[in-house]
């Protein structure tokens, strides 16, 4: 009774085909459906030769597998065949202890043990306390394999991990490696990614469209080129969206509810300054030429015919990117160069990038993709006379803009703060009225520090190394993303929230 529309199919079959993959489906009637795809990637140059490093920490090893199913021994003498480890399978229970001992009293100690449990095997405790018991077994390593509803309460100091089924070859990998004596995971050299050009990087491009799969499939390429967005679902959310925040252009679908692309663009060229010249982009299902006579009547600069490919978005975006076609709220002053110049301070901004290191290009991208968020919120707290949301927004605004060095803005955001805690409403306008400039200072200068991060930054090395777990819980993205990359380098495995 409650089936989805497979909306979530739709946009992964786009996403794949967008890579120059296919996609199907296996259904059998009262059986299910398998669905599959395949994606074809380049083979990374040096993989071998960081294969054989791995290789040689786990070449010496001996495990025996312990199972009754012959399902899971097939399954795991297969993975351990393919990664060269001697092994051995024998079924629970006595047996499996006996071959366990044996093999210490020879000199041909197994490190580890893989244990299938079943829920039929209630006994199990029972068999780890003789494990725990026996001096011959004092230093194999117990890998337990469970069902995720099967409860276990396993005691024994010779478990090494507890696996749910079905068993994720990955994990189990880990599991093996971390528990290795003296093993270091090898410093990997990360695949070097294709150069974008820089005038892609941080700009920002608002998507107007009402088809969340072709939201999806927009998204996912602007991504890709290291641009910024917002999403407006109708051409109603475009005018005001436009008229509040600063964006450097608009992809603009042509049919849409309530006001459509046309009407849209129409209203945005009759907008005062240079917001009325912003570069519009239609998004057009059909390439005739009647429609594109349409789209460039309504003041649209140009158009992409659905289903749009990544180059030709990358063209698109290139010409009407250019610096002479930037005109979003760009303020008019013959001071332009020295507000540029003091709107980040510059120490702390390197010191910054000296600290966190290959962590700097994606905070500052984050930065930029929360503020324009912060300030709609801002505004929207400010026409509701939200004290409390305008002092938590002003809050996270200004620590966020004083980890970049965005002093004034910083300086801004702790006066809109103080005003809502004092419940001054009509003195946060006029603070809010200098904080939007403001930002739009901050924005172009770490735009620039961006171009030159990415014509400076060298090959990225990572030193991901099996430790333990630690959980960050921060609302501040960039705070999230600066600790994981600097508790990553002392080899602990983050998760964040």
């Amino acid at each position: 009774h409650h089936e989805g529309a497979g909306l979530g199919l739709a946009i992964c079959r786009q996403l794949i085909q967008l890579m120059g993959g296919e996609m199907g489906v296996e259904s059998e009637l009262g059986q299910g459906s398998t669905f599959w795809f395949r994606v074809p990637f380049e083979l990374p140059k040096g993989l071998s030769a960081l294969s054989e490093t791995w290789q040689a920490y786990i070449t010496n090893l001996r495990i025996l597998v312990i199972t009754d199913s012959d399902k899971m021994r097939q399954f795991l003498t297969q993975i351990l065949g393919r990664w060269q480890i001697s092994h051995r399978s024998v079924g629970y229970g006595a047996r499996a202890l006996e071959l366990l001992r044996t093999a210490s009293l020879q000199g041909e100690a197994y490190q580890f043990a893989i244990v299938d449990l079943t829920p039929a095997q209630t006994d199990y405790q029972q068999w780890l306390d003789s494990v725990a018991l026996d001096p011959a077994l004092m230093t194999v390593k117990l890998i337990l394999l469970a069902n995720a509803d099967q409860p276990l309460n396993a005691d024994c100091p010779q478990i090494a991990a507890h696996l749910t089924k079905p068993v994720l070859v990955s994990l189990l990998y880990d599991c093996i490696l971390s528990e290795v004596k003296n093993y270091k995971k090898p410093l990997i050299p990360r695949l070097s990614a294709p150069q974008t050009p820089s005038i892609y990087l941080g700009s920002r491009i608002l998507v107007v469209e009402d088809n969340r799969a072709s939201q999806q499939v927009a998204i996912g390429m602007l991504e890709r080129l290291g641009c910024s967005f917002e999403i407006a679902a109708t051409g109603r959310e475009a005018l005001e969206q436009v008229a509040q925040q600063p964006y450097d252009l608009v992809l603009m679908d042509c049919h849409m509810p309530e006001m459509d692309g046309f009407e849209a663009t129409r209203q945005i060229r009759s907008l005062p300054g240079n917001i009325g010249h912003l570069p519009i982009i239609a998004m057009t299902a059909n390439a005739q030429q009647g429609d594109s006579d349409l789209c460039l009547a309504a003041g649209m600069n140009d158009y992409l015919a659905k289903p749009f490919k990544l180059n030709a978005l990358k063209e698109k975006l290139l010409t009407w990117l250019q610096p002479g076609n930037k005109p979003a709220w760009e303020p008019e002053t013959p001071q332009l160069s020295q507000e540029l110049a003091t709107a980040l301070d510059g120490q702390v901004l390197k010191q910054l990038r000296d600290e966190v290191g290959n962590s700097f290009i994606k905070m500052v991208q984050v930065y930029l993709e929360d503020v324009p968020v912060q300030l709609q919120l801002i505004r929207r707290a400010l026409d509701a006379s939200d004290a409390v949301q305008l002092r938590e927004l002003a809050h996270s605004l200004k620590g966020a803009s004083r980890n970049l060095g965005a002093e004034k803005l910083a300086t801004l955001a702790k006066q809109l703060e103080e005003q809502a805690y004092q419940g001054g409403i009509p003195d946060s306008e006029a603070t809010m009225a200098s904080l939007l400039p403001c930002y739009e200072w901050v924005r172009q200068a770490l735009q620039q520090a961006l171009q030159q991060e990415l014509m400076s930054e060298n090959s990225i090395w990572s030193t991901e190394h099996l430790g333990p777990r630690i959980l960050v819980a921060d609302d501040d993205r960039a705070i999230r993303f600066v600790l994981h990359d600097v508790l990553e380098r002392d080899s602990y495995r983050i998760e964040q929230a």
